[in-house]
């Protein structure tokens, strides 16, 4: 039985490295293409700061290999909650955005947000499920969250918005004034993770997207009220994130998985 989980970790590990590597490949050729985009794709109401996007990327990739790193290990042992059917979802991810960077650079935006909508549900169903906000102690709960759920599910909800206004050409008035309704969806989005899951990466990882959004309206629309709203709900977030992480610090339904190792057959 050792032997079968040993093997089943090592093939997902090889598994989810190749993904991870066809991911960041498509992800800079994306940035090289990037200049070619900008004009359209930087100037939606729910455009981000270019800058932005790129650390948090480098960021969930650097998350990633830690995650490989620590829960692929080839020593397998037995625990209440399989990492190995979490990393699906790390697979799936990293294989949907590939798909989604090659539709997105061709405009084919309407294919690109139906995707986006796919993998929404796919990460928050993972998320449910295995209760990856669960996760104890606070190394396993950072590891894990931050690979399958929080860094995935901030980035579906920011670009459920942008490739939906890309899809809709939102540039007039009307959709100026939708967008400045919608926007304080994240603050809902952020809120319900945090009071529902006590979920505060989700709530910092929102705060620090909304917060490039609201850099780049800031430069694209002074006189708007889009970078006002966004630099509000950016702070509300973050704050209530804070609080939430000092006042509330249990997590909902703690998994206790051991240190080492996190598999489970």
């Amino acid at each position: 039985m050792a032997e079968t989980s040993s093997q089943q970790a090592y093939n997902y590990k090889i598994t989810t490295i190749g993904s991870l590597i066809l991911s960041i490949y498509f992800s800079f050729q994306f940035i090289l293409d990037y200049s070619k985009l900008s004009s359209e794709i930087s100037t939606t109401p729910f455009s981000n700061f270019f800058i932005f996007i790129f650390i948090y990327w480098i960021f969930y990739y650097l998350v990633q290999i830690v995650y490989i790193q620590t829960c692929l290990s080839d020593d397998v042992d037995s625990s209440g909650t399989s990492i190995l059917s979490i990393t699906n979802s790390v697979i799936s991810f990293n294989l949907t955005n590939v798909v989604w960077v090659i539709l997105f650079k061709n405009r084919w935006y309407l294919l690109s947000e139906i995707l986006v909508i796919i993998q929404l549900f796919v990460i928050l169903n993972n998320y449910l499920i295995n209760k990856v906000y669960s996760f104890k102690p606070l190394k396993n709960y950072l590891i894990i969250n931050l690979t399958v759920g929080s860094l995935p599910l901030s980035w579906i909800f920011m670009t459920l918005f942008w490739n939906g206004s890309l899809m809709i050409h939102s540039k007039g008035l009307a959709a100026r004034i939708l967008a400045n309704c919608f926007i304080w969806d994240f603050l809902i989005i952020g809120w319900v993770f945090l009071f529902w899951f006590n979920d505060y990466t989700i709530g910092l990882s929102l705060s620090y997207l909304v917060l490039g959004l609201a850099l780049n309206q800031l430069f694209t629309k002074l006189f708007a009220l889009q970078w006002i709203f966004a630099f509000v709900i950016s702070g509300i977030l973050f704050a209530s994130s804070i609080v939430t992480m000092t006042l509330k610090p249990e997590l909902k339904e703690s998994i206790v998985v051991e240190e080492e190792p996190l598999l489970a057959n």
